[in-house]
């Protein structure tokens, strides 16, 4: 007696290969890797990375007042995020001035999960066609601060740390440039050091929703494998046929 056997359809495969697919592609976060990976610090190199703070200006909180609780700090701050012109991905640039007292460290976040291809501290003027109209910087007593550039263990927050008596009343940074592999952003927070600590809104990178390419993906695996599931309860209550 010979039993002829059920062997999965062609489309069967097709469905699961798709929802793999799909799952993978949704699931894979960020990687941390790059230049400045969590836990560590590179001295700034005043130099931008290819693309840096070049291409489509996404959001700019335009020129903010800040001021310490205490009253001896205040000044002006602005970030504006850019999609890069040779990544694609985002780029966020960060500019302080100081009008009374001083800054010593700026930090902001959050970064946990994505790669921070470059930081870096530069001049205006050393960004292609002078992105965002920055002002120049006024920084002359030490020209390569802040140096060094840290990130946290968990990668969440990156720093930019001045020298004493560097970002004093009268001074204007660099532009601090952070370039990442992300693709949407958010309201964020960028964290004034010196004494205390005053934090102001920003912009910080998310992870976005999912391109049609992959729901489109999901979908078919998921309507692949509902109709082989219907397909074999189908079967199940057809007796096998036997051949003697």
């Amino acid at each position: 007696m010979r039993v002829l056997k059920y062997h999965p359809p062609p489309g069967r495969l097709l469905a699961i290969a798709c929802l793999c697919a799909a799952l993978l592609f949704i699931a894979a976060g960020p990687a941390q890797a790059g230049p400045l990976p969590p836990g560590t610090s590179i001295a700034n190199t005043g130099t931008p990375a290819a693309g840096a703070g070049t291409g489509v200006t996404l959001a700019d909180t335009g020129i903010k007042p800040y001021a310490f609780l205490a009253g001896f700090d205040s000044g002006t701050y602005r970030e504006v995020v850019v999609k890069d012109s040779v990544t694609g991905h985002l780029d966020f640039l960060i500019q302080v001035s100081v009008a009374t007292g001083d800054i010593g460290r700026v930090t902001t976040g959050t970064f946990a999960g994505f790669t921070i291809a470059n930081a870096s501290a530069v001049a205006a003027q050393a960004l292609p066609g002078g992105t965002a109209a920055f002002a120049l910087s006024t920084m002359t007593l030490n020209p390569t601060d802040p140096t060094p550039i840290d990130r946290t263990k968990n990668g969440s927050s990156v720093g930019f740390n001045f020298d004493a008596n560097t970002m004093t009343a009268g001074e204007t940074s660099f532009v601090l440039v952070i370039q990442t592999d992300a693709d949407d952003f958010a309201a964020g927070r960028i964290s004034l050091i010196d004494s205390g600590t005053q934090d102001v809104t920003g912009f910080q990178p998310v992870v976005g929703v999912p391109e049609p390419a992959s729901m489109t993906l999901l979908g078919i695996g998921l309507a692949g494998m509902a109709g082989y599931g219907w397909r074999r309860r189908r079967m199940q209550k057809t007796p096998a046929l036997t051949l003697s």
